[in-house]
């Protein structure tokens, strides 16, 4: 350093000292090898800065020189020391590494924009009620044409979602895909790979036979071929033509759909099915357009369609509309969530920052006497501790690197385990802007557990430091900074593991849930009859009969019944019923509601659904003069008061036949888990009137199978059972109820495995800071143990002396810690079931694992004190 001093700015330093270690340098480089190649160097930099033209940029050059030299002698310190250095790299790996790989999902799910040009102009329409806690997506028909032809500024575009059977191909495929309105594709700018994209004129029925087709699906079944472009194929029977492919990674609505068809609202949704009267919105805003004015003249229209309008129209709008950002739609309920998972790294790696703040103290005592003779050769304190941050700094970006390595395999990992609805998990991956919060990230954790060890090692009695025996008068100053690090530890893993616990108490009480049914030994499919020879209910009905039949019959199945809706299927069927002798109902807000479903008689015995009251729909339902239905528990305790409604009637709508209620059944928590039993209904598919069938009831039903082994092994034979009625539909969505039930709870059940893992980093890194402190406190104070043990102390004196400080460290950070979790679990409410945020068994349970853990951290310091 005073050799490229003295050569860079052509002149002698001024103080003997340098000097003289300049002079030293030289005749050291003069020698062959690397000193040689060093005096090369510093020949070639010497003549750089002579051409400096200026003071400032001599300062500059300086500097430079400064940083160098503290950086080469950073990694000649480093070098000397494996093992520490090895240590401190691989505790900041760890939580550097999950710091990056939670923030790569961050960055894809919540910063980067969507994939659409200009996409913060994308609005989704939505309509605000007061009684609803979500929104309404759904508006009239009418609206929707009002806000396209009179409101400017604004493109609006109908949409809506469709699973439906392609046919034409070697097997039937189901396939997922949206019907949309020509103006919906192109005001979000998309431009098809191939071919085109929809004509207005075939939004008119008799012209909607056209068909675009997703890049996956074009390349799996068609295997990329470009004339695929005019080849016609079957959807649910109906012929389409094929128009375009649409590009690569192209999502609508943040979803991997199979294809796109026009969408007819003239139209019913199946054959023989009720028109539409209320689609999605999506809107696109001009440049300049503030939504406040579309809002306000939307709400106009709609207030005039509510005077003007017919009773449909009032039933539908009840709220006022609101546009809400396209991405902020899609998004928005995983935001807070994505941020929780953020905060949790952030602790541990402040865990992990205190930790190698610990040990770098501990290093300080080893290095005393070299610090010493630095400050003795004039080295002033501020650039002591610029070294030393140098040296930190070094450590973290090398920990950045490894962490880089680990966040690869942690996002692999973390979009393997994460739930599939969050959307563009497929996108997560490092990018400049993942690499750049990471060296950021570094830097800061560099600083943050370097500054502490170097403020206090440059802060010392220099005499004590060079004396023989190595002592100094800031022992106590550096072993109370210690165990101010080792309680924070402690606090900031509480406060992780607390919210863990929480979150995994949460879980295991909705596992204890009583669905109310069997799921053991079930195995659900799903087939969905296309309107094309399926039309009518008696046809549903004839196939379904043949195909329980079949199934029936088959080795190992006990019983098989079909439903149009399973629990936990995400979708409703139902609507409002008056019940026959009750006073009518003051407003359609009175009008009792509840879910419908068509089951066959063995669907309850094939699920496990007890009978309460009353009979099923088998037996004498099938010479019933009038169609029957079933009703659960809670329909009965809400509408009949207590009362017993077997041989009741319902009437389902206000103009249509009465259906008797001839039974009870168990409740059944179809929407969820965590969520209450609802008023159901149950009607028998067999007895389906016309009333039904108009209202487009018949879509696709479910076939359940309870076994006595295995159920999945059945599914092969239930394969064949489909194909020998008809070769053309696919069976889908085959899955275990079983399954089913542990796919529920898929969301509490990521956040509780990630936040358990990042609790179970945190415990091991605490159990490292209070063993490195006790240990140290040990070493610190033999020559007193060995005082007290010659003046009469027995083991357990030395044990109660050694065992009471690690526990005093532990307390005192589980009391900071009990503080902060008060106040950081109250976010986690809206992820817990049946757990309040303050649940005193979870913070008990989680402090005294804490003391169990310091405890196994004390064994060995204790041993050997």
């Amino acid at each position: 350093s005073a050799l490229l001093l003295s050569k860079a700015f052509g002149r002698t330093h001024g103080d003997p000292l340098v000097d003289l270690f300049a002079d030293l340098y030289r005749e050291a480089w003069s020698s062959r090898g690397w000193r040689g190649a060093a005096r090369v160097a510093a020949r070639e930099l010497a003549g750089l800065f002579r051409t400096a033209g200026s003071e400032r940029r001599r300062g500059s050059r300086r500097l430079l020189l400064t940083m160098l030299d503290d950086l080469c002698d950073a990694m000649r310190t480093i070098v000397r020391n494996p093992a520490l250095s090895a240590a401190v790299i691989l505790i900041l790996a760890l939580g550097i590494g999950a710091n990056t790989a939670i923030f790569s999902v961050l960055n894809t799910v919540l910063f980067r924009p969507l994939p659409y040009p200009e996409p913060d102009q994308l609005m989704q329409v939505l309509e605000f009620q007061d009684d609803r806690p979500e929104p309404r997506v759904t508006h009239s028909l009418e609206l929707y044409q009002q806000i396209r032809d009179e409101i400017e500024g604004v493109e609006v575009g109908a949409y809506i979602a469709r699973m439906q059977t392609l046919t034409g191909l070697d097997q039937p495929l189901r396939v997922n895909g949206w019907a949309v309105s020509s103006s919906t594709l192109s005001l979000l700018r998309v431009v098809p790979l191939i071919g085109r994209t929809f004509e207005l004129e075939e939004e008119k029925a008799g012209n909607e036979g056209v068909l675009l087709l997703s890049y996956s699906l074009w390349q799996q079944q068609f295997g990329g071929d470009r004339a695929v472009i005019g080849r016609a194929v079957r959807l649910d029977g109906a012929e389409h033509r094929i128009i375009g492919i649409m590009p690569a990674g192209f999502r609508f609505m943040g979803d991997d759909a199979d294809f796109w068809v026009p969408l007819v609202l003239s139209a019913p949704v199946r054959q023989g099915g009720r028109p539409l009267r209320s689609v999605p919105l999506l809107a696109r805003l001009a440049d300049g357009v503030q939504p406040e004015r579309v809002e306000a003249e939307a709400n106009a229209l709609l207030e005039g369609l509510r005077q003007d309008g017919s009773p449909v129209i009032r039933m539908i709008h009840t709220g006022t509309v609101g546009l809400v950002p396209l991405k902020e739609r899609l998004i928005g309920a995983f935001r807070a969530e994505l941020w929780m998972l953020q905060g949790a790294v952030a602790l541990l790696l402040l865990i992990g920052c205190s930790n190698v703040a610990n040990l770098l103290l501990a290093r300080a005592s080893a290095r005393r006497k070299e610090i010493a003779m630095r400050t003795a050769l004039g080295c002033g304190r501020g650039r002591l501790v610029g070294r030393l941050l140098t040296e930190s700094v070094v450590l973290a970006l090398a920990a950045a690197a490894a962490g880089s390595l680990l966040a690869v395999w942690g996002t692999r990992a973390l979009v393997g385990l994460s739930p599939a609805n969050v959307p563009r998990l497929d996108e997560v991956g490092l990018d400049a802007r993942v690499l750049t919060f990471t060296v950021l990230v570094a830097l800061a954790t560099g600083l943050a557990f370097g500054l502490a060890p170097a403020l206090r090692s440059s802060r010392f009695d220099l005499r004590g430091a060079l004396s023989a025996s190595g002592t100094s008068g800031t022992g106590t100053r550096q072993r109370r900074l210690r165990s101010a690090l080792v309680v924070s530890q402690v606090a900031l893993a509480l406060m992780l593991a607390v919210g863990a616990g929480l979150l995994v108490n949460s879980l295991v009480r909705l596992m204890q849930v009583d669905p109310g049914y069997e799921p053991d030994h079930v195995a659900t499919l799903q087939i969905d009859l296309p309107p094309a020879g399926y039309g009518r209910a008696e046809l549903h009905a004839a196939f379904y009969d043949q195909l329980l039949e079949r199934v029936g019959r088959l080795p190992g199945v006990q019983t098989a019944g079909v439903a149009n809706l399973l629990p936990l299927f995400p979708a409703y069927m139902g609507g409002g019923f008056l019940i026959e002798g009750a006073p009518e109902p003051a407003s359609n807000a009175d009008v009792p509601s509840a879910s419908l479903r068509l089951v066959s008689p063995e669907y309850f015995n094939t699920l496990g659904i007890p009978l309460v009251r009353g009979r099923g729909l088998g037996g004498d339902a099938a010479r019933d003069k009038l169609p029957v239905v079933v009703v659960n528990e809670s329909l009965a305790e809400q509408y009949f008061e207590g009362g017993d409604p077997v041989g009741r009637y319902l009437q389902l709508g206000r103009d249509d036949d009465l259906f008797e209620i001839v039974g009870i059944v168990g409740d059944v928590r179809h929407e969820g888990l965590a969520g209450e039993p609802t008023p159901t209904l149950y009607a028998s598919h067999h007895r389906m009137p016309e009333f039904f069938e108009s209202k487009g009831f018949l879509a696709g039903i479910f076939l359940v199978v309870r076994s006595t082994g295995d159920p999945m092994t059945a599914i092969p034979q239930i394969r064949s059972a489909v194909r020998a009625i008809d070769p053309d539909l696919p069976v889908f969505d085959v899955v275990s109820m079983e399954q089913r039930v542990w796919d529920s709870v898929a969301r509490p059940r990521f956040y509780a495995t990630l936040l358990g893992l990042f609790s179970v980093a945190a415990l091991v890194l605490v159990s490292v800071g209070i063993y490195g402190v006790v240990a140290y406190f040990v070493g610190q104070r033999v020559p007193e143990i060995g005082v007290r043990v010659a003046l009469g102390a027995g083991p357990g004196d030395i044990l109660r002396l050694v065992v009471g400080e690690g526990l005093l460290l532990t307390l005192g950070g589980i009391v900071v810690g009990i503080v902060g979790a008060v106040a950081v679990t109250r976010f986690l409410s809206s992820l817990l079931f049946a757990v309040t945020p303050t649940d005193p068994v979870t913070f008990a349970a989680v402090a005294l694992l804490l003391l169990v853990v310091s405890l196994a951290a004390l064994y060995r310091p204790t041993r050997r004190a």
